[in-house]
């Protein structure tokens, strides 16, 4: 076990935003029912919470981060809220990903992958 520093603030990051765009990928391509109402009412409840600094809406993410990495953090401590807050913005910039596909913006979000996957993320 060990403390969380800011390269795994940012992994955790960077990890759950292409996690989320990857659920909507294979949402996709699935066939299933368009989540487009879902993801923005999700979109605005992220947004109402992050507001008033609720965090329960990700605590799922942040608490198998800190197991998967063996981390020191407390529930409810400074680092777990910032850890959390950090992923939930990470979820509402992939779920205004979604919503540009949705609209047909799938070129951008193309561009972001490639440079991503050439980044080697």
């Amino acid at each position: 076990m060990r403390d969380i520093t800011e390269a795994d603030f940012a992994n955790a990051t960077w990890a759950h935003y292409l996690a989320e765009l990857q659920q909507d990928e294979l949402q996709r391509v699935s066939d299933l029912p368009s989540g487009a109402f879902a993801r923005q009412h999700l979109l605005r409840e992220l947004r109402e919470h992050l507001g008033k600094g609720k965090t329960v809406l990700v605590h799922w993410a942040a608490d198998t981060f800190i197991e998967k990495n063996q981390l020191l953090v407390e529930k409810g401590s400074n680092q777990y809220r910032q850890l959390c807050q950090r992923l939930m913005r990470a979820q509402i910039e992939a779920l205004k990903r979604a919503s540009e596909r949705d609209l047909g913006d799938a070129l951008e979000l193309n561009r972001r992958w490639q440079e991503a996957r050439t980044r080697g993320e």
